[in-house]
């Protein structure tokens, strides 16, 4: 009969893996702390934070995220240890992704809208790994356009409507509520300028004439 021994060793090859590897939020996530050691070996999990030390996370070789947070976002490691020595592992990035959170929508300049100027609609929304954007108008299902920022230049008249954004990503999409954009001919200031310059001239030719 062979009996085999193992002879006594502090940590080696201190590892701390997370199952799955693609963490999504709400989803559950498992970090698991290994090591070569005789005697087996204690462990601690800990999260880095900016600046600081390392926080101690979890007494043991697993720690579970039932719902995993945006929030959880970071860098952890572990650390083993038995009579004979301790070893820390090499830290991992835990990167939650996400949906796109509901999108905002700017536009600019705001104010009076003016047939044949230019008007820039901005939308952004908070999403990992970063939203695709796209463009409709009056709730249709044609897109008008695929970029972050929708620039109509020389408005017509005819752009004038509801105009509604999409930030869509792998996890989803969410849409915006709807941003009204309202082109008018001519500003009462700009109207009024006229009139102005026109009973100025009337008079001028009345007055001309009079003479």
């Amino acid at each position: 009969m062979y009996l085999l021994m193992f002879s006594p060793d502090a940590p080696r090859t201190t590892v701390l893996s997370v199952t799955p590897s693609e963490t999504v939020e709400g989803s559950s996530v498992t970090l698991t702390c290994s090591s070569d050691a005789n005697p087996a070996a204690k462990y601690n999990i800990y999260r880095v934070n900016e600046g600081q030390h390392g926080q101690l996370l979890r007494t043991g070789l697993q720690s579970v995220f039932s719902s995993i947070q945006v929030s959880d976002t970071g860098r952890y490691y572990c650390t083993a240890g038995n009579d004979l020595g301790s070893q820390t592992s090499p830290s991992i990035d835990i990167n939650v992704k996400y949906a796109p959170r509901s999108p905002s929508v700017s536009l600019s300049p705001s104010g009076d809208i003016m047939k044949g100027s230019s008007v820039t609609l901005t939308c952004s929304s908070d999403a990992n790994p970063a939203a695709n954007y796209s463009w409709r108008k009056n709730n249709n299902h044609s897109v008008v356009s695929k970029d972050q920022q929708f620039v109509l230049s020389s408005i017509l008249s005819s752009d004038s409507g509801q105009y509604y954004c999409t930030a869509q990503n792998e996890l989803g999409e969410k849409t915006s509520g709807p941003v009204s954009v309202q082109v008018t001919c001519q500003s009462m200031s700009s109207i009024t300028s006229r009139l102005a310059l026109l009973i100025l001239i009337s008079m001028l030719v009345l007055i001309t004439t009079l003479r």
